[in-house]
């Protein structure tokens, strides 16, 4: 990868057309908030309540709000992702479902369609989730300490675990085959996931990446951190 600094101005965006985004803003557990737009026409954000965090599903073409969900016991949401899980449905598609990475650990998943937690993953992070990503039918995630989790979502059980051993880990980014995936603090690195070792690395930013995004059909990467105006590729 090839590493080039852009200046960005306010009225410019990175978009991508095909795939989910996710980004997480904000060190104070009071000011933060993390959301993930779905490849159609939904939002999932997050934002801290009196009693805990709460999750909005958006329709960002009307601004309504789908559906709500308020964690239980004042849990607190670091992290969302959309993907899907279950069973082809009677018309082919699949149940639509927001992964939510908690503080204790555990990862709920939420179904907007049946305004309910569908299934919770957990006995694998002892930390709070900071990034997910789905890739391949399954689901990775990521705790401040590096370790990434490779869950099948349908059986809800944990397939393999890869410590990358990344300090004051924030994002994950998943290769569309799985294969592949970029986990960043302040500094950004590649690890293959069937070998479970690092393909590449680089400098990354001074402050914490909270963002990553594939460009170039997956041959180069874009990131973003924390009061920094520029953007790396």
């Amino acid at each position: 990868m090839v590493k080039k600094t852009v200046h960005r101005r306010k009225s410019q965006s990175v978009h991508s057309s095909k795939r989910a985004t996710t980004t997480s803003i904000g060190s104070d557990d009071d000011a933060r908030w993390t959301c993930a737009f779905d490849a159609d026409s939904s939002l999932a954000l997050v934002r801290s309540g009196i009693n805990g965090h709460k999750l909005r599903v958006i329709d960002v073409h009307t601004g309504a709000q789908r559906s709500e969900h308020a964690g239980e016991g004042g849990a607190k949401i670091h992290s969302v992702a959309w993907g899907t899980q279950g069973a082809q449905g009677a018309q082919g598609a699949a149940q639509a479902v927001v992964a939510m990475g908690l503080q204790s650990g555990d990862v709920q998943l939420y179904s907007p369609a049946r305004g309910a937690v569908v299934r919770t993953l957990a006995g694998a992070h002892t930390g709070a989730v900071v990034a997910l990503a789905f890739a391949e039918g399954r689901l990775l995630s990521l705790d401040g300490d590096g370790l990434v989790v490779q869950w099948d979502v349908a059986g809800g059980q944990a397939l393999a675990q890869m410590r990358t051993g990344l300090a004051g880990a924030r994002a994950l980014l998943a290769s569309a085959d799985g294969q592949r995936v970029a986990v960043a603090s302040h500094r950004i690195e590649m690890w293959d996931v069937a070998r479970q070792s690092r393909l590449h690395a680089w400098p990354g930013h001074a402050s914490p990446v909270h963002t990553l995004l594939w460009a170039a059909d997956e041959a180069a990467l874009v990131s973003a951190a924390e009061g920094d105006r520029h953007v790396h590729v």
